[in-house]
Protein backbone atom coordinates (compact mmCIF):
# COMPACT_ATOMS: atom_id res chain seq x y z
CA UNK A 1 0.00 0.00 0.00
CA UNK A 2 1.03 3.66 -0.59
CA UNK A 3 0.13 6.75 2.06
CA UNK A 4 -0.37 10.29 1.34
CA UNK A 5 0.13 12.40 4.25
CA UNK A 6 -0.70 16.26 4.14
CA UNK A 7 -0.90 16.70 0.34
CA UNK A 8 -3.94 16.14 -0.31
CA UNK A 9 -3.24 18.45 -3.82
CA UNK A 10 -1.36 15.44 -5.03
CA UNK A 11 -4.71 13.48 -5.68
CA UNK A 12 -5.71 15.30 -9.03
CA UNK A 13 -1.98 14.49 -10.38
CA UNK A 14 -2.39 10.92 -9.59
CA UNK A 15 -5.83 10.61 -11.10
CA UNK A 16 -4.24 11.86 -14.28
CA UNK A 17 -1.05 10.07 -13.89
CA UNK A 18 -1.90 6.95 -12.89
CA UNK A 19 -5.49 6.65 -14.46
CA UNK A 20 -6.43 3.21 -14.32
CA UNK A 21 -5.82 2.22 -10.73
CA UNK A 22 -8.06 1.20 -8.15
CA UNK A 23 -7.34 3.69 -5.50
CA UNK A 24 -8.93 4.55 -2.30
CA UNK A 25 -9.02 7.55 0.23
CA UNK A 26 -8.73 6.34 3.25
CA UNK A 27 -7.99 8.02 6.92
CA UNK A 28 -4.26 8.59 8.15
CA UNK A 29 -4.85 6.03 10.47
CA UNK A 30 -6.12 3.66 8.41
CA UNK A 31 -2.62 2.56 6.82
CA UNK A 32 0.68 4.13 7.84
CA UNK A 33 2.47 1.59 9.61
CA UNK A 34 1.25 -0.82 6.58
CA UNK A 35 2.35 1.73 3.73
CA UNK A 36 5.00 0.61 1.71
CA UNK A 37 5.77 4.06 0.33
CA UNK A 38 5.10 7.09 2.11
CA UNK A 39 4.78 10.67 0.49
CA UNK A 40 4.40 13.48 3.07
CA UNK A 41 3.66 17.05 2.83
CA UNK A 42 6.36 18.51 4.07
CA UNK A 43 7.96 22.58 4.17
CA UNK A 44 6.83 23.42 1.07
CA UNK A 45 7.02 20.48 -1.09
CA UNK A 46 7.00 16.56 -0.43
CA UNK A 47 9.37 13.84 0.78
CA UNK A 48 9.08 9.93 -0.30
CA UNK A 49 9.93 7.48 2.01
CA UNK A 50 10.27 3.72 1.52
CA UNK A 51 12.09 0.75 2.09
CA UNK A 52 13.91 1.11 -0.73
CA UNK A 53 15.84 4.41 -0.44
CA UNK A 54 18.56 4.95 2.27
CA UNK A 55 16.89 8.38 2.94
CA UNK A 56 13.76 10.28 1.80
CA UNK A 57 13.68 12.25 -1.17
CA UNK A 58 12.31 15.66 -1.38
CA UNK A 59 10.78 17.24 -4.24
CA UNK A 60 9.50 21.06 -4.18
CA UNK A 61 7.01 20.69 -7.22
CA UNK A 62 4.03 18.36 -6.93
CA UNK A 63 4.44 16.42 -10.24
CA UNK A 64 8.29 16.09 -9.66
CA UNK A 65 7.21 13.79 -6.45
CA UNK A 66 4.65 11.86 -8.21
CA UNK A 67 7.27 10.69 -11.07
CA UNK A 68 9.67 9.36 -8.41
CA UNK A 69 7.00 7.95 -6.50
CA UNK A 70 6.67 5.56 -9.65
CA UNK A 71 10.03 4.32 -9.28
CA UNK A 72 9.15 2.68 -5.67
CA UNK A 73 5.97 1.54 -7.32
CA UNK A 74 7.41 -0.64 -9.56
CA UNK A 75 9.73 -2.03 -6.80
CA UNK A 76 6.68 -2.17 -4.76
CA UNK A 77 5.21 -3.85 -8.07
CA UNK A 78 8.33 -6.72 -8.28
CA UNK A 79 8.74 -7.44 -4.52
CA UNK A 80 5.37 -7.97 -4.32
CA UNK A 81 5.16 -10.40 -7.28
CA UNK A 82 7.66 -13.28 -6.90
CA UNK A 83 9.58 -14.37 -9.82
CA UNK A 84 8.61 -11.48 -11.90
CA UNK A 85 10.77 -9.66 -14.24
CA UNK A 86 11.31 -5.75 -14.65
CA UNK A 87 12.75 -4.50 -17.62
CA UNK A 88 13.67 -1.37 -17.97
CA UNK A 89 12.53 -0.89 -21.11
CA UNK A 90 9.57 0.38 -23.89
CA UNK A 91 7.28 -1.84 -25.31
CA UNK A 92 4.27 -1.22 -28.22
CA UNK A 93 1.71 -3.78 -28.82
CA UNK A 94 2.11 -5.68 -32.45
CA UNK A 95 -0.45 -8.41 -33.34
CA UNK A 96 -0.13 -10.36 -30.31
CA UNK A 97 3.00 -9.59 -29.08
CA UNK A 98 4.84 -6.93 -27.80
CA UNK A 99 7.71 -5.38 -29.59
CA UNK A 100 10.13 -4.54 -26.85
CA UNK A 101 12.95 -1.69 -26.32
CA UNK A 102 15.20 -1.93 -23.47
CA UNK A 103 17.84 1.09 -22.73
CA UNK A 104 19.09 3.13 -20.24
CA UNK A 105 17.95 6.14 -18.77
CA UNK A 106 17.28 9.35 -20.65
CA UNK A 107 17.99 6.94 -23.87
CA UNK A 108 14.94 8.60 -25.39
CA UNK A 109 12.22 5.52 -24.81
CA UNK A 110 9.41 7.56 -23.98
CA UNK A 111 10.13 10.42 -26.78
CA UNK A 112 10.16 6.96 -29.12
CA UNK A 113 7.08 5.19 -28.33
CA UNK A 114 5.17 8.96 -28.05
CA UNK A 115 6.38 9.21 -31.62
CA UNK A 116 4.96 5.45 -32.31
CA UNK A 117 1.84 6.64 -30.86
CA UNK A 118 1.55 9.65 -32.63
CA UNK A 119 1.76 7.59 -36.09
CA UNK A 120 -0.97 4.79 -34.61
CA UNK A 121 1.03 2.06 -32.78
CA UNK A 122 -0.58 0.98 -29.94
CA UNK A 123 1.62 1.81 -26.54
CA UNK A 124 1.88 -0.49 -24.23
CA UNK A 125 4.81 0.74 -21.47
CA UNK A 126 7.22 3.78 -22.27
CA UNK A 127 9.60 2.76 -19.02
CA UNK A 128 9.25 -0.40 -16.94
CA UNK A 129 8.09 -3.57 -18.56
CA UNK A 130 7.30 -6.33 -16.19
CA UNK A 131 7.11 -9.82 -17.28
CA UNK A 132 5.24 -12.52 -15.65
CA UNK A 133 6.78 -15.97 -14.52
CA UNK A 134 6.21 -19.04 -16.68
CA UNK A 135 4.21 -17.69 -19.21
CA UNK A 136 6.54 -14.42 -20.20
CA UNK A 137 3.20 -12.10 -20.55
CA UNK A 138 3.93 -8.25 -20.43
CA UNK A 139 2.13 -6.43 -17.25
CA UNK A 140 1.53 -2.40 -17.95
CA UNK A 141 1.69 -0.88 -14.85
CA UNK A 142 -1.00 1.58 -15.73
CA UNK A 143 1.22 4.42 -15.85
CA UNK A 144 1.02 7.36 -18.38
CA UNK A 145 3.84 7.73 -20.72
CA UNK A 146 6.08 10.60 -19.85
CA UNK A 147 8.34 12.90 -21.51
CA UNK A 148 11.28 14.99 -20.91
CA UNK A 149 10.27 18.69 -21.92
CA UNK A 150 11.62 20.52 -23.76
CA UNK A 151 11.10 18.36 -26.83
CA UNK A 152 14.17 18.07 -28.95
CA UNK A 153 14.07 20.90 -31.87
CA UNK A 154 14.53 18.24 -34.83
CA UNK A 155 10.75 16.57 -33.87
CA UNK A 156 8.08 16.94 -36.30
CA UNK A 157 5.27 19.55 -36.43
CA UNK A 158 2.69 17.07 -36.25
CA UNK A 159 4.65 15.53 -33.38
CA UNK A 160 4.55 18.58 -31.68
CA UNK A 161 0.81 19.41 -32.16
CA UNK A 162 -0.06 15.58 -30.90
CA UNK A 163 2.01 16.12 -27.65
CA UNK A 164 0.59 19.43 -26.91
CA UNK A 165 -2.98 18.15 -27.68
CA UNK A 166 -2.47 15.18 -25.69
CA UNK A 167 -0.99 16.78 -22.24
CA UNK A 168 -2.24 15.10 -18.93
CA UNK A 169 0.14 17.02 -16.75
CA UNK A 170 2.73 19.17 -17.42
CA UNK A 171 5.93 21.28 -15.53
CA UNK A 172 9.24 22.28 -16.54
CA UNK A 173 10.52 19.05 -16.78
CA UNK A 174 8.29 16.71 -17.31
CA UNK A 175 5.07 16.02 -20.01
CA UNK A 176 2.70 13.25 -19.10
CA UNK A 177 0.65 12.00 -22.10
CA UNK A 178 -3.18 10.78 -21.82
Amino acid sequence: SQSLQGCDEILAIFAEVFRDWNAEIVGADHYPQQAVITLTGYQGGYLRSSRWLEAPVFHEDALDAVCDFSVDYFHAYVADNPGVLCLHAAAVRLGDGLMVFPAFYKSGKSLFCAHLAWLGVELFTDDALPLTPNDNMGVAMGVCPRLRVPLPENVDEGFRTFVSDNIAKVNQQYCYLK
